[in-house]
């Protein structure tokens, strides 16, 4: 009888593993057939990384994008610039860079499209710096090397929700944290369940790992996210203050962007996140106030329905959400004579 039992647990385990590693396999074989990209089939046990030990991108091809030989995406260019152009460079984290998505489909792209379509006697040349995960601590100690090296007339700063990351992480209790780094180890491992992870994240429009973070009961908790303004406001008003001055120091032009968010998705935290997003926004008002710098308002304007079509989840956009990003900075950057 027990070993019936064993032998039924074990014909089980094979059944569901056999199933997995099924699954894994036509999703890499499907990634390398997609994006013409054979390095697709090693997915998880490459030595590859797109971010070297100091955090920067590294170059070369990543499936869906690639890395110029100066360490940002998309194509190569000229630093300094050649005479006449107008450089724009768009600082930020993931939803800068293009979550998921293919170069065409980024916000930058969008920009310079349109931007070379309505632009007459002006050069107008945009360039994506973006690094996925990166805050504003980053920002502040790379701005210098990295992007005034870089010869820019504009910089927009699409900063901030990586500066919530660890508040966020600070509310959940440490089983909780602890779920949340398997989350990842999986993500970075298994293409099957990062595809798995991209639609259930897109069906709940937020990170699926929250699903199963969710407390018992809210005592569980162990702090909020409005606990901890005060925190996050210094420490990104400290950062971007120290953009602005170094870009100003240079000549160069600032605008700080106040970014779509999706307000009601069915993600556990959500009213967490939006309220960090809110704490965010206070800060972009206190530093355009005291340094004289514009606000591109891209969160009132952007369009209230059919919001399941313009976000990925319920940070970044997607391509069709992008395009309306990009429709409403260039407008601003146009009327304000940027351009």
């Amino acid at each position: 009888m027990k070993d019936s039992f064993l032998a039924k647990i074990t014909i089980a385990f094979l059944s569901v593993a056999i199933f997995f590693m099924a699954f894994e396999s036509i999703q890499r074989i499907r990634y390398a057939i997609r994006y013409n990209d054979a390095s697709w089939l090693r997915y998880g046990f490459l030595k590859k990384n797109v971010l070297n030990r100091e955090g920067d991108l590294t170059p070369g091809r990543y499936g869906k994008f690639t890395i110029n030989s100066k360490g940002f995406r998309g194509k190569e260019f000229d630093a300094p610039k050649k005479k006449g152009v107008f450089r724009i460079v768009a600082i930020g984290g993931s939803s800068t860079f293009g979550h998921e998505m293919t170069t065409d489909k980024t916000l930058t792209f969008k920009m310079e499209k349109i931007c070379t379509r309505t632009q007459t006697g002006k050069e107008v040349e945009i360039i994506n710096g973006g690094v996925p995960g990166k805050d504003s601590d980053y920002w502040a100690k790379k701005f210098k090397k990295r992007i005034l090296s870089i010869d820019p007339d504009l910089i927009l700063v699409y900063i901030g929700w990586n500066d919530l990351r660890d508040p966020i992480t600070n509310i959940l209790a440490v089983k909780e944290q602890r779920m949340n780094k398997l989350h990842k180890y999986f993500i970075k491992k298994s293409l099957f369940y990062m595809t798995l992870n991209e639609k259930i994240s897109a069906h709940l429009k937020g990170n699926a790992s929250h699903v199963y973070l969710k407390p018992k009961t809210e005592k569980d908790r162990i702090a909020t996210i409005v606990e901890q303004e005060k925190e996050i406001m210094e420490k990104y008003e400290k950062n971007i203050t120290k953009i602005i001055l170094e870009a100003q120091k240079a000549g160069v032009l600032v605008a700080l962007i106040k970014f779509p968010y999706l307000e009601n998705s069915k993600l556990y935290l959500n009213a967490d996140w939006v309220n960090g997003v809110k704490i965010i926004f206070k800060s972009i008002d206190k530093l355009s106030k005291n340094h004289n710098v514009p606000i591109i308002d891209c969160t009132s304007k952007f369009p209230k329905e059919d919001t399941d079509n313009l976000f990925l989840d319920f940070m970044h956009p997607s391509e069709k959400g992008n395009a309306f990003m990009a429709e409403i900075i260039c407008q601003y950057l146009a009327q304000s004579k940027y351009l």
